[in-house]
């Protein structure tokens, strides 16, 4: 069965949230999971563009 890795989830979650004709609920929910994703997995980190690093949070190091 083939799944879809955590960074085509991650980079179609992010073209949701940039599609400007999204409502403003499914942005906020979209945001979220984006700042769920990272923090689960913060590789990750470096996939998002300016925009979102300055809305979310940088994972905890540990």
């Amino acid at each position: 069965m083939r799944v879809a890795a955590l960074e085509d989830t991650l980079r179609g979650i992010i073209k949701a949230w940039r599609d400007a004709e999204r409502q403003q609920s499914k942005k906020f929910k979209d945001l979220g999971d984006i700042a769920r994703l990272v923090e689960s997995h913060p590789h990750l980190w470096p996939l998002l563009g300016e925009d979102l690093q300055a809305l979310i949070q940088p994972p905890a190091k540990n």
